[in-house]
């Protein structure tokens, strides 16, 4: 079974890692309900102003409905607008190593 994923790569402006972990969050638990993919936000140990994202999706098309939803881009814009640099998309899976 192929697995999919959503990333995201985040820079936050300066002073505002608390209030982007909290808005990135509420939005995870606005939107769950539509899903039912499993999300992690990690950051980064050697820049706390940077932060990666991974949803990790069952099939391609729970991503698309996820993203269709009604307020996904308003509910996303609310901690994207907090970021300086944002790079992300969706992802399938390749290969892997190791257990």
């Amino acid at each position: 079974m192929t697995q999919h994923y959503t990333s995201g790569n985040w820079h936050v402006r300066a002073g505002s890692e608390d209030e982007f972990i909290k808005r990135w969050v509420d939005f995870i638990e606005q939107t769950k309900d539509i899903t039912v993919a499993h999300f992690d936000l990690m950051r980064d140990d050697g820049d706390s102003k940077h932060f990666v994202s991974v949803g990790t999706w069952p099939n391609k098309a729970d991503i698309g409905t996820w993203m269709g939803t009604p307020n996904f881009k308003d509910a996303f814009a609310s901690f994207r607008d907090l970021c300086d640099e944002y790079t992300g998309g969706p992802y399938t899976h390749v290969t892997s190593v190791g257990e």
